[in-house]
C-alpha cells in the first residue's frame, strides 16, 4: 500500500529575511551636516524595517572625514568586516559619491561584495549591483563621482590659496624647534639650542652622519622620540626655511589625492619675517654653501639625498646578505699613495652586526668582471650561443603572446564603445559624458594599435645585447677591465661572504666568478688569492 505524507507549506515567517545594513557619510562635521546624518539615520532605519522582506543589520556610517582613503573610514570599514563575517546580506546607500571617491575603490569594494553574494543598492543611480549585465555603467557613475571629488578638492585648494596670498593661511605642523601657537610658529628654549647646535657643527665641517650620531650618543631625542636622529633628518632641518623667520607655502601638492614634492607645479607663496627666528641668516646662507660645495665634490644633483653614479661601479653592486648597495671608500696607502675598498652600505652604517659582508678591494671586483668575460668568450658555443638560439625561440613565443593580448584587448575596447552607444540611445548617458567616454576609449585603442605595431616590428631587448655580446667576443679578447665595455653590458654584481661574485648581464645571462684579494708593494698590485675577511687599519675617505 502507498504512504502518503503531507508536506507543510512554509509560512512566510520561516522564510530567512534578507539581513540589510545602510551605509552614509558627511564629508565635514560642521553642524548643519551633522543633523543631516540623523536624518538618513532615521531615514534609513525606518525604510529597512518597513520592508517586510528585510532584516535590519545595522547603520555604518562616518563623519567629519574626507571620503578620498577609504581606509580612513572607519565606519565602511567595519561594514566591510561584517559582510566578510556573513552578517549583512544587502547594503543601501544613497548614491555612489556617498559610498566611494573613486572609481577603482568603488569597483573593487563591488567585486568583493559580488564574490560573496553580498549586493549594494545605489538609490539615487537607481543601480542594484546583484542584477547588473555589467561593470560598465557603475564603472561610468564611478567616474563621475570621483569627478564631483575632484571639483571639492580644487575647490578646497583655492580657498587655501587665497588665503596663503593674503596671509591669513594658518600652519597645520611645527618643525622641530618650534610649537604651534594659534597657528603662528614660537620656539621652544631647549630644541631651538639643539637646531643651533646642528648649524653650528655643520658649518664647522661635521657631517650629517656624524651629527646625528652625536646627539643620540647624548641622548637628544628627535622630533619623533620614539626614533634615532639620522642624515635626512638633519639635512631637512640644514635646508628649512623655516629657521630664518621665514616661510615658504605649498612646499608640496596634490594630484589625484596624493602628495608629492612642488617642482614648479604649482605657484608657491614665499612669507619672509613670518615668526621668530632661531638661525641667524648669515648662518643659514652659510650652511647653504657648504650644502652646494658637497653636492658638488659629489656630482649629486640640488634636492638629492643620493649619491650620483660619479663611479663606474657606483650602484652596480650588491650585497648577496642584506640587500643593500655597496659604497666606494679610498685611504691612504703608503706603498701605492692610495688604495680603494667597495663596502657594503648596512655594515658602513650599522656596524657588522647588521651585516656581516667583509669589504672588497676595486682591483677584486674589477678583475670577478674579466673573468665572466673570459668564461664566455671560453665557453662561448655551450653558454652565450646557446643562451641566443633560446632567446630566439621564446621571443618569437612571447611576442605572439602579447600581440594576442592586445589583440583582445582592441576587441573588448570596441565592446565598451558599443556599450556607451546603448546607454546613450537609453538615456543613461548625457551627450557629453558619451562623448568624453568615447574619446578616453579612441586614445586607448590606438595607443593598444601603436603597442602592436612596435611589437611586430621590434627584436627582444635581451635577445640584441646577447647577439651584441656575442660580436664583441669575437672579435676581442678582454684581457682587463675596461669601463665602457662593463656600463654597456653589465646590469649589476651581487658579491657573497665566501669571496664570490655573480655577475649580471644585461642580456639575462649571470656568471660567477671569485674574488680574489691583491697585495700591494712598491712593484705594483699583484694577485694575493682568495682572502675571506679582508681587514685593515688606518683612516678612510667616503666617496660613493
Amino acid at each position: 500500500m502507498p504512504t502518503i505524507t503531507k508536506i507543510n507549506a512554509i509560512s512566510p515567517a520561516s522564510v530567512r529575511k534578507i539581513r540589510t545594513a545602510a551605509y552614509c557619510r558627511v564629508s565635514t562635521d560642521a553642524e548643519a551636516q551633522l543633523n543631516s546624518l540623523d536624518n538618513q539615520k532615521r531615514h534609513y532605519e525606518n525604510y529597512i524595517k518597513a520592508n517586510s522582506e528585510w532584516e535590519y543589520a545595522g547603520l555604518y556610517f562616518d563623519e567629519g572625514l574626507t571620503g578620498t582613503k577609504m581606509e580612513n573610514r572607519s565606519g565602511l570599514q567595519d561594514l566591510l568586516r561584517a559582510c566578510e563575517q556573513r552578517k549583512v546580506d544587502l547594503i543601501i546607500t544613497k548614491s555612489i559619491s556617498r559610498f566611494a571617491r573613486n572609481t577603482a575603490g568603488c569597483l573593487k569594494i563591488v567585486r568583493k561584495l559580488r564574490n560573496m553574494g553580498i549586493f549594494i543598492h545605489f538609490e539615487r543611480e537607481g543601480i542594484h549591483t546583484g542584477s547588473m549585465d555589467g561593470e560598465l555603467l557603475l564603472s561610468v557613475l564611478s567616474s563621475l563621482a570621483e569627478s564631483e571629488s575632484v571639483s571639492l578638492s580644487e575647490n578646497a585648494k583655492w580657498s587655501i590659496r587665497a588665503k596663503m596670498e593674503a596671509g591669513t593661511y594658518k600652519l597645520s605642523q611645527a618643525p622641530y624647534g618650534y610649537v604651534l601657537a594659534d597657528g603662528s610658529l614660537v620656539p621652544i628654549p631647549e630644541q631651538a639650542d639643539v637646531v643651533k647646535r646642528i648649524y653650528a657643527e655643520f658649518i664647522a665641517g661635521k657631517g650629517t652622519n656624524k651629527i646625528a650620531q652625536g646627539l643620540d650618543a647624548d641622548g637628544i631625542p628627535p622630533k619623533k622620540c620614539s626614533g634615532n636622529w639620522s642624515s635626512c633628518s638633519i639635512q631637512n632641518i640644514l635646508v628649512n626655511e623655516k629657521y630664518i623667520g621665514d616661510s615658504c607655502l605649498q612646499k608640496t601638492v596634490s594630484y589625484n589625492f596624493k602628495r608629492k614634492v612642488n617642482c614648479g607645479e604649482e605657484d608657491q607663496i614665499y612669507i619672509e619675517n613670518n615668526h621668530p627666528a632661531i638661525i641667524s641668516r648669515e648662518n643659514f646662507a652659510r650652511a647653504q654653501e657648504v650644502l652646494e660645495q658637497r653636492r658638488k665634490s659629489v656630482n649629486s644633483a640640488k634636492g638629492s639625498l643620493k649619491y650620483s653614479k660619479k663611479y663606474t661601479l657606483s650602484g652596480k653592486i650588491r650585497c648577496a646578505s642584506c640587500g643593500k648597495l655597496f659604497k666606494r671608500f679610498s685611504r691612504p696607502s703608503k706603498s701605492c699613495g692610495q688604495t680603494v675598498d667597495w663596502r657594503c652600505d648596512t655594515k658602513r652604517t650599522y656596524g657588522a652586526k647588521a651585516c656581516s659582508m667583509p669589504f672588497y678591494q676595486e682591483e677584486s671586483i674589477h678583475a670577478a668582471f674579466v673573468e665572466a668575460m673570459r668564461k664566455l668568450a671560453t665557453d662561448e658555443n655551450v653558454l652565450l650561443k646557446s643562451h641566443i638560439a633560446n632567446l630566439r625561440s621564446q621571443d618569437d613565443g612571447e611576442r605572439e603572446r602579447q600581440i594576442s593580448e592586445l589583440e583582445n584587448l582592441i576587441q573588448c575596447n570596441a565592446e565598451r564603445a558599443q556599450n556607451l552607444t546603448g546607454f546613450l540611445s537609453k538615456g543613461y548617458l548625457t551627450p557629453a559624458l558619451f562623448k568624453e567616454q568615447m574619446n578616453e576609449l579612441d586614445i586607448e585603442a590606438a595607443r593598444h594599435k601603436e603597442d602592436k605595431v612596435a611589437l611586430e616590428m621590434s627584436d627582444s631587448s635581451e635577445l640584441h645585447e646577447a647577439e651584441k655580446l656575442h660580436n664583441l667576443l669575437a672579435k676581442n679578447n678582454i684581457i682587463a677591465f675596461d669601463d665602457g665595455i662593463f656600463s654597456e653590458f653589465v646590469t649589476n654584481i651581487t658579491v657573497h661572504a665566501n669571496s664570490e661574485a655573480i655577475v649580471h648581464f644585461k642580456c639575462g645571462l649571470d656568471v660567477n666568478a671569485p674574488l680574489i684579494w691583491f697585495r700591494r708593494s712598491k712593484n705594483g698590485v699583484v694577485p694575493g688569492g682568495i682572502r675571506q675577511k679582508p681587514k685593515f687599519k688606518g683612516g678612510e675617505n667616503h666617496h660613493g
